[in-house]
């Protein structure tokens, strides 16, 4: 018997729940990605301006020397910058050799056009210029004229942008920051989703105890009050069989015997149904269970087999483990045809006790898998719903699970579980 919750407070609370930080991380990452390319942008804007202005700054200072290849002109604007990540300058002859250097070593610039080019390389960047020509100066020494040599034309520095790297780590710090604060938003609200499930599972399954419980001590009293007319009314309607000839009398006594009969199954349905107390287990084979359910049903339509040694003994309550396959093996019987085998396999591992009992009938309608084990739930003419209830609520004594699901060849598969 299912217990579906009266109070819708604990599903749309879960549901707010679930959107609430959804829409919460969502938000947050995507404002963070937004913020990080902004920045980004930035922080190549600031490149650019320290490209720029390193460039200009070098151009002034050469342009105001009489010697621009005097290495200790380069060496003072690379002291000047040296705070704002200025590593090397140097300064290259149109053949490549080096006029004048300053920092570390760079290599020769390979240039094309008059272009500028920018190169990054293991966090720096590396700029390549040619610089304006201007026309030659004549310089008079002591006892003759001579022609100053013409300004370099290539020019290369390079630097950290440090500016841009701070700005670019803090992006990537607030952006993985805000990954990190919707995962953890998104944990705390599955774990409430799993609190709020547990919650109302818990709800439901009290309430699920209540009624049964309830119908427990109606079971008990029903029994109690009938049991004693009802063998009082089959043994007369028996004692009218033996003595009323052929006709429809007689048919009618046997109709009452029957109807007595089905009474004391549904009595005693219901009262194995509530009945409480933990399992006996001990020692037993597996594999010998299985064999004697299919012989106290049909024998000569059930297949038994096995999946590797089964010998070892289980430990196991017999008497409710066998009253569980006679009700699977029933209801596969039931759902299968005349001609139709029924396939039983059992499976003994370290960990474990699986059987599988598998019919060849219509199979389960689409979401009856969980439906068939509730209480009084069955399409059959004659049947109380509870076999399957009853089933899995001993093997749930012995701390395993039984489920239900198609085969992809036809028909149903019941699967019993028993750890151990």
């Amino acid at each position: 018997m299912k217990v579906r919750s009266s109070n819708p407070i604990f599903r749309w609370l879960r549901v707010g729940l679930l959107l609430l930080s959804v829409c919460t991380g969502a938000v947050l990452v995507a404002g963070a990605h937004f913020h990080q390319k902004r920045t980004l942008e930035a922080a190549d804007l600031l490149v650019q301006g320290q490209v720029d202005w390193t460039l200009r700054t070098l151009t002034e200072a050469l342009r105001n020397t009489e010697t621009p290849t005097d290495s200790n002109v380069i060496r003072d604007v690379l002291d000047e910058l040296r705070d704002d990540g200025l590593e090397s300058v140097a300064l290259f002859e149109s053949d490549g050799s080096v006029a004048a250097a300053a920092g570390t070593t760079l290599v020769a610039p390979r240039i094309r056009g008059d272009r500028l080019q920018i190169a990054r390389s293991q966090g720096r960047v590396v700029v390549t210029a040619r610089l304006p020509m201007r026309r030659a100066r004549r310089h008079t020494l002591r006892d003759s004229n001579i022609e100053a040599r013409r300004l370099p034309p290539f020019i290369a520095f390079q630097f950290r942008p440090l500016v841009a790297d701070r700005l670019r780590k803090d992006a990537d710090r607030t952006f993985a920051i805000s990954v990190a604060v919707a995962a953890v938003l998104a944990v705390i609200a599955a774990g409430l989703w799993w609190q709020l499930e547990r919650r109302e599972r818990q709800a439901q399954a009290q309430e699920n105890e209540r009624r049964l419980a309830q119908l427990g001590m109606m079971s008990a009293v029903l029994a109690h009050e009938i049991r004693n007319p009802l063998a009082s009314l089959k043994g007369q309607a028996q004692l009218l069989v033996e003595k009323l000839p052929d006709g429809r009398e007689l048919q009618k006594a046997r109709r009452i015997v029957e109807e007595a009969i089905r009474l004391e199954v549904l009595s005693q349905t219901l009262l194995d149904f509530v009945r409480s107390g933990s399992v006996e287990r001990q020692p037993a084979d597996s594999l010998e269970l299985l064999r004697k359910a299919a012989e106290a049903v049909v024998p000569e339509r059930i297949r038994v087999s096995t999946k590797g040694p089964v010998d070892r003994p289980m430990m196991l309550d017999p008497l409710r483990i066998h009253q569980v396959l006679v009700n699977l093996f029933q209801n596969a019987v039931q759902a299968s045809t005349s001609e139709q085998s029924i396939e039983a396999t059992v499976e003994r591992t370290e960990r474990r006790l699986r059987i599988e009992i598998r019919d060849h009938g219509p199979g389960l309608a689409s979401g009856d898998e969980t439906k068939i084990f509730d209480a009084f739930q069955t399409k059959k003419t004659h049947g109380t719903g509870l076999g399957l209830a009853i089933a899995k609520r001993i093997v749930e004594m012995h701390d395993g699970t039984l489920v239900a699901h198609n085969h992809p060849g036809g028909g149903a598969v019941f699967v019993l579980e028993i750890p151990g």
